[in-house]
């Protein structure tokens, strides 16, 4: 579902599919994403990870997504929803998926996104943002790619947004553990999370990349009780030998 940059890959895994020049007011530009179908079965234990909307159910899944893309200037809109079906109880869902819109000036993007996520380090596991779950719709304020600076380049990225309650229970709510279930029940309520990403590649050592991230979210009708979590994590390029290093707190 995403195509990985050498260099950007460690905080992020874009879903942006078209890749937008600079700001063209004279012409606009229309584009259909390609088509994506992923298709899962599990026939004997329920089993997944970082695959967006689906569930670990023992069952057949699929997930497609159509899109298109449009270009004005330094605006830019993408509608690229995702259909989900299962075919335990026949459910079927409709997520809001890779869409966005944004206004793009210079290196910076601003706009609304539902897109996923992937805050770093690591390729099959994030440590803060991941693709384990549906996108949800948020705020952004984001570095398109790295930006060059006397001190080396950077990169960040804002989010602010509102999570919902998925509806999906852990498989094993009865769990006891010391003579207490494990699971406990959350407050129905919606929760607002603020989160921040950045990273920076200092110029005297350009193979080494060292970066934070950081998420807090609340209750909206209580903001004085919050949880958050963070890391600060590096990456260490070794290129002559193949392989790279990867560090985190």
């Amino acid at each position: 579902m995403s195509n990985y940059d050498s260099t950007y890959s460690f905080n992020n895994q874009s879903n942006l599919i078209h890749k937008p020049s600079k700001p063209n007011w004279k012409r606009s530009s229309f584009n259909f994403l390609p088509f994506i179908l992923i298709q899962q079965f599990n026939s004997r234990q329920a089993f997944g990870w970082n695959d967006g909307e689906m569930q670990q159910l023992k069952a057949y899944q699929m997930i497609a997504r159509p899109g298109v893309n449009f270009n004005y200037g330094s605006i830019e809109l993408q509608l690229a929803p995702e259909y989900y079906f299962a075919s335990e109880n026949s459910t079927a869902r409709l997520f809001n998926g890779q869409s966005f819109l944004k206004v793009h000036l210079g290196p910076i993007s601003i706009g609304f996104s539902n897109e996923n996520l992937w805050w770093g380090p690591g390729w099959k596991n994030a440590l803060i943002m991941s693709y384990n779950a549906p996108g949800f719709l948020h705020a952004t304020i984001n570095t398109k790619k790295p930006v060059d600076t006397k001190w080396g380049t950077i990169s960040f990225q804002w989010i602010g947004g509102k999570l919902k309650e998925s509806g999906v229970l852990p498989l094993r709510i009865n769990s006891v553990y010391n003579g207490n279930f494990v699971y406990q029940p959350k407050l129905q309520e919606d929760r607002i999370l603020t989160a921040i990403h950045f990273n920076w590649t200092p110029k005297w050592t350009p193979y080494l990349t060292v970066g934070y991230s950081g998420a807090a979210y609340f209750y909206a009708n209580d903001w004085g009780t919050k949880a958050s979590l963070g890391a600060i994590y590096a990456r260490c390029k070794m290129p002559e030998e193949l392989a790279e290093l990867y560090l985190y707190k």
